[in-house]
């Protein structure tokens, strides 16, 4: 999905977007996209994202509470900014997580 900059500024206006199947080819999506994080999210990390990303997709994501006790899917967006790093954005826990990829040489 492409966003506007207006309906990304709250958590509100991001789940009011209707989750669609896209038969748009990934070849013909823009190749970068305007991206901000809402001015309710708990997590805000502007300097490290910049304005832009990769692409975007609605999903799910698995939480739980401590010891992995009762889990359940909960609704979000799936956000890529680059080959190494992408986030997913939790809508119920107004939250962003980043996830990156670690060098093969810090691996070892």
């Amino acid at each position: 999905m492409t966003l506007t900059r207006e309906q990304q500024e709250t958590f509100d206006t991001l789940e009011a977007i209707p989750s669609v199947i896209s038969d748009e080819p990934w070849e013909e999506m823009p190749s970068r996209q305007p991206f901000v994080i809402p001015q309710d999210c708990a997590e805000r990390s502007e300097e490290l994202l910049g304005n832009s990303c990769i692409a975007r997709f609605h999903g799910f994501g698995q939480i739980a509470e401590s010891g992995y006790q009762n889990p359940s899917f909960t609704p979000g967006h799936w956000i890529i900014f680059s080959e190494d790093l992408f986030g997913f954005m939790w809508m119920s826990l107004r939250c962003l997580s980043l996830y990156h990829r670690i060098p093969d040489t810090e691996l070892s």
